[in-house]
C-alpha cells in the first residue's frame, strides 16, 4: 500500500512538473485524472482541464510558442575572381632617329602632358639643314619675282618664268623635308601622364630601338579578369563590382564594367572582361592584381526564421501550424543561411505558412499549441483565437 501510495505521489508531481505529462498519458490510454488530488479535482472542476477552462500552468496546458511566417527572399550570390590592372594608357618611348642624348628634360615620377620635351638629341647637322633649306627658298622666290618682272616686259620667256616658279616649290619642299628631320632630334610626350624610370643618360647613344622612358596614365585603371560562361549573360557594360587590393588593405575600390569580350575562350569556357577603376587618389599602380567581387541576385526562396529550424536523424525540419493550431512537422533543405533568415526549399512549405519560432522544445507533432501574442516579433501573420480561447 506504501508502495503505491509513493507512485500515485510522484506521478502526481510529474504531471504538475512536465506540461506534456497528460498528453503522454493520453496516448498510453491512460487519464491524467486518475492521479488528481482532491485539490487538484476540484481546480480541474472549477476551470482545468475536465471543466473545459485554459489552463496557464500545470498539466495538460498547450505549450506557449511565439510563431512567424514563411516569408520569401533572393539567395545571395557572390561570384569572385582575380583581375590584373591595368593603365588607362601607356606608351614606351624610343626615338624616331639614331643620335646622342644632347638633354634629358624629365625625371622619374615627373608628371607629364602631351607635347612636353621628353629628351633632346644633337641636331647641329639638322639645324644647318634647316639654314640651308631656308636660302634656298629665299633664293628662288626671289628669282621668280625677278622673272615675273621681266616676264611683263618680254624680255624673258614664259618657259624661264615657269621653271623658277618650279624650283621655288622644291626649295620649299626640302625646308618643309629639313625641319621634319630637325623635329625628330626631340623626343615628346605623346599622352598625359606619370614618368617612370629613365633608362638613358645624357651623351649616351641611341638607336630607334633603345627604350628612353615609359609614360602611364593611371589616372583610372583598367582590370582585366574573365569569369565562367555561366555568368556570360550576367556581364554587361556598366555593372558595378568591388575590388580589393593587398597593396592597398582594408579598402574596397567601387569599379564598374566597360567592356566585354564577343566570345569564350574554347579553351577554358571562359569570358574575357575589362573594368574601370577611379584612381584619384593615386593609391593604386599598374600592374597591381586585384580580387574582383559581384553581387549576383538569386532565385527566390523560401525564408524562415533561424530559431525554427530543427534537426532530426533525418534532417532539418520545422514545426508548422494548421488552422486549428495542430503541429505538424514539415522536412526542409536548406540552401542558405545567414544570421537574420534561413532560405529553404520545401514541398510542404508556401509562404504565409505559420512557423514555430520560440518554444519548440515543448511542442510535439499533432499537438496544439498556445500562441504568445506578445512574443511573435518576426510574425507577420494575424492571429485568430481559438474556440477555447474565445469563451474565456
Amino acid at each position: 500500500m506504501a508502495c503505491l501510495l509513493v507512485v500515485v505521489v510522484a506521478s502526481a508531481i510529474w504531471l504538475r512538473l512536465d506540461p506534456n505529462a497528460g498528453s503522454v498519458l493520453n496516448d498510453t490510454g491512460l487519464s491524467a485524472l486518475t492521479f488528481l488530488t482532491p485539490e487538484t479535482e476540484q481546480e480541474g472542476a472549477a476551470g482545468g482541464p475536465r471543466g473545459g477552462g485554459r489552463r496557464m500552468g500545470g498539466f495538460g496546458a498547450a505549450p506557449l510558442v511565439t510563431v512567424a511566417e514563411v516569408g520569401e527572399a533572393s539567395m545571395d550570390k557572390r561570384f569572385s575572381t582575380i583581375g590584373t590592372g591595368l593603365s588607362l594608357r601607356s606608351v614606351t618611348l624610343r626615338p624616331n632617329e639614331a643620335g646622342q642624348v644632347e638633354s634629358i628634360e624629365v625625371e622619374t615620377g615627373d608628371k607629364v602632358q602631351a607635347g612636353d620635351l621628353i629628351i633632346q638629341l644633337q641636331d647641329d647637322a639638322e639645324v644647318l639643314a634647316v639654314e640651308r633649306a631656308q636660302l634656298a627658298v629665299d633664293q628662288a622666290r626671289e628669282k621668280v619675282e625677278r622673272y615675273g618682272r621681266l616676264s611683263n616686259r618680254g624680255t624673258i620667256s614664259s618657259v624661264e618664268t615657269d621653271q623658277a616658279r618650279t624650283d621655288l616649290a622644291t626649295a620649299e619642299v626640302e625646308l618643309k623635308e629639313a625641319k621634319f628631320h630637325l623635329s625628330q632630334r626631340r623626343v615628346e610626350a605623346p599622352i598625359d601622364g606619370v614618368a617612370g624610370i629613365v633608362e638613358i643618360d645624357p651623351g649616351e647613344m641611341l638607336t630607334t630601338s633603345s627604350d628612353i622612358v615609359r609614360i602611364e596614365d593611371f589616372s583610372s585603371l583598367q582590370v582585366t579578369f574573365y569569369v565562367p560562361e555561366r555568368l556570360a549573360a550576367s556581364m554587361v557594360v556598366g555593372k558595378a563590382f568591388e575590388a580589393q587590393t593587398d597593396a592597398v588593405p582594408d579598402r574596397s575600390f567601387e569599379g564598374e564594367i566597360v567592356g566585354v569580350d564577343n566570345r569564350l575562350e574554347e579553351a577554358s569556357r571562359t569570358l574575357r572582361v575589362r573594368g574601370k577603376i577611379p584612381n584619384e587618389e593615386g593609391l593604386l599602380r599598374p600592374g597591381m592584381s586585384f580580387r574582383i567581387g559581384f553581387e549576383l541576385k538569386g532565385n527566390p526562396r523560401l525564408s524562415v526564421p533561424p530559431l525554427a529550424v530543427q534537426w532530426s536523424t533525418d534532417g532539418a525540419y520545422v514545426w508548422t501550424l494548421d488552422d486549428d493550431r495542430k503541429v505538424g512537422r514539415a522536412p526542409i533543405s536548406i540552401v542558405q543561411r545567414n544570421a537574420e533568415q534561413v532560405l529553404v526549399a520545401s514541398d510542404s512549405l508556401s509562404v504565409g505558412t505559420l512557423v514555430v519560432q520560440e518554444g519548440v522544445e515543448s511542442v510535439r507533432e499533432g499537438g496544439g499549441v498556445r500562441i504568445d501574442e506578445a512574443g511573435a516579433g518576426g510574425s507577420t501573420a494575424s492571429i485568430e483565437p481559438t474556440q477555447t480561447e474565445r469563451n474565456d
